[in-house]
């Protein structure tokens, strides 16, 4: 019995939780541009932040083109540049007063920039906040401040416009001292422009005092020797993809090929989108040097590659674009284009159960015409050729006349038939499996009753059938989803483990891959309700 001065007292229970909403098409890619991050991967919004960031594609950057290319449809991209023996471009600022003078140096991509060692009186370094040839284009000048009081000074950089000429491209005003100023901002110069900066990064030698001030550079000082190395190898970009390894770090979903079609490199795909068990597939480009032969491509798929795996997709053949950065048309690899018809899709069907294929959906609009190799000649595939690809787990680009180049096939590189051998049902299942783990982390640590699998229930239920009112499942003739968590699922034994079980029933939207159309040919007296209904069609 409650005792004490009568009140009203309010308490809420939360049992609102819902699946939260979760990407489904977000793309990874590896490149090896002249300039760019080499660190960690970028997200990149739009083809004028990949400029900015990775510079102007050659002819034969085709991951470059690649990125490209999903960037139409696709509006984030995690971007890993790779180099192999690259070096940062740089210059080193000496003490006040030296007798030596500012001048340039360089650093090796493999050789933390932190590890810089001094020349003589020498007290700043600024190089390249990332390495290659670019940085022989960037020239700074540095300017006292005060000397006295504050101990600022000024850098100042400098990049070429379209035309050649430098502009002022950035202005730093910093201290070597860790302060703030009047506004509360840090005034430590590496505190100042590293990681700030699209433009440099700067070394400061701590073994001086802080308030030795650098030597004042009255004109432009350039930088010297950067390069952007040799020719990555498989080893480079393996190791790119390594990146994007951990489930939590980067959420992608579209693994992107972008022209590295060495077994290797699908191979260090395949199990990083393995790895993270349940979020992404890999987009495949067939080489290009088996496009001559349809029989080539079979026995690479069958004999060199020879994957077995939902998480996969390999497409075929290669596309011809107009170049615009250098005015010609070219051959590329598909995947980055195709990549983006997966994002197109997610965006149209809300999700990511469409099929990415077809004409409502999987025009490459950027497309010419196909590239089959050496093969000049050849414009498209036929239609056997087109079922003998299909059947290898090769999903062909056609050459429509009145269409233009359509995505005509969305099948998966397993070799067993069953619902994930559908890209549109590997990625729904991804989808669900992203949303429903997310949403699940509110039970942990729950008392394993009713009342909690009831929550479950609750929660898992109207997901389930959000997804189902934008078409994911096939309820043709019963519901397309069932969620059992309860005494049925969930016994004794379980809970002595600790463990909560929930079972999701799914049966996956089926797409059209065949359509027949009957025309039957009657009398003028029949009736065509009664020919129905004999059966006799």
């Amino acid at each position: 019995m409650y005792s004490g001065a009568a009140k009203i007292v309010f308490k809420t229970l939360d049992i609102s939780e819902l699946v939260p909403a979760v990407a489904t098409s977000i793309g990874a890619i590896v490149v090896d541009s002249d300039k760019g991050n080499i660190d960690v991967p970028q997200l990149i919004t739009n083809k004028a932040q990949f400029i900015d960031e990775y510079g102007k594609p050659a002819v034969s950057d085709y991951a470059m083109h690649a990125a490209l290319g999903f960037l139409i449809n696709g509006q984030r991209l995690y971007v890993q540049r790779v180099v192999k023996n690259a070096l940062y471009g740089g210059l080193e600022i000496k003490k006040s007063g030296s007798v030596e003078v500012n001048a340039g140096w360089t650093i090796d991509q493999a050789t933390p920039k932190s590890s810089y060692s001094f020349g003589a009186d020498g007290l700043i370094a600024i190089c390249g906040k990332d390495p290659g040839t670019w940085n022989n284009n960037l020239s700074v000048i540095v300017t006292i401040i005060d000397a006295v009081t504050d101990l600022t000074f000024k850098i100042d950089v400098y990049y070429p416009d379209d035309d050649g000429a430098a502009q002022l491209v950035e202005s730093f005003t910093v201290s070597r001292k860790r302060q703030v100023d009047g506004f509360g901002r840090q005034m430590y110069l590496t505190n100042v422009i590293n990681g700030e900066s699209d433009y440099i990064y700067v070394i400061d030698n701590t073994a001086e005092a802080d308030t030795v001030m650098p030597k004042a550079q009255a004109t432009t000082l350039a930088m010297l020797s950067g390069s952007n190395g040799i020719a990555v190898t498989d080893t480079e970009v393996v190791a790119g993809w390594d990146k994007f390894a951990e489930l939590t770090s980067y959420p992608v979903n579209i693994l992107i090929n972008g022209g590295f079609t060495s077994v290797t490199v699908q191979t260090k795909m395949r199990t990083v989108a393995e790895g993270r068990s349940y979020d992404c597939v890999c987009v495949l480009d067939m080489p290009y040097s088996e496009l001559d032969s349809v029989t080539d491509q079979v026995t690479w798929r069958s004999s060199t590659q020879n994957f077995n795996t939902s998480y996969c997709a390999l497409y075929s053949p290669w596309i011809k674009i107009f170049d615009e950065y250098n005015g010609q048309i070219i051959s590329i690899p598909p995947s980055g284009d195709i990549a983006g018809i997966y994002a197109l899709t997610d965006y149209i069907y809300g999700g990511a159960h469409g099929a990415p294929a077809g004409y409502n959906r999987g025009t490459l609009t950027r497309c010419l015409q196909l590239s089959f190799g050496s093969n000049v000649n050849k414009i498209a595939y036929t239609s056997g050729e087109r079922d003998t690809l299909d059947d290898a787990q090769i999903n062909v680009l056609m050459n429509d006349p009145a269409w233009g180049i359509i995505v005509f096939g969305e099948g998966t590189e397993q070799t067993k038939l069953t619902a994930l051998s559908n890209v549109h049902v590997r990625r729904l299942i991804n989808q669900i499996a992203v949303a429903t783990t997310a949403a699940s982390k509110n039970y942990l640590f729950e008392p394993l009753l009713e009342r909690t699998y009831f929550r479950v229930r609750l929660t898992l239920e109207q997901f389930m059938a959000e997804l189902e009112g934008l078409g994911a499942f096939d309820n043709v003739d019963d519901r397309g989803w069932k969620v059992v968590c309860d005494a049925t699922n969930n016994t004794a034994a379980d809970r002595d483990r600790n463990q909560l079980n929930v079972w999701l029933f799914i049966k996956p939207v089926k797409v059209a891959k065949y359509i027949e159309i009957k025309g039957i040919i009657t009398r003028s007296t029949a009736s065509f309700e009664a020919i129905i209904a004999a059966g006799l069609v």
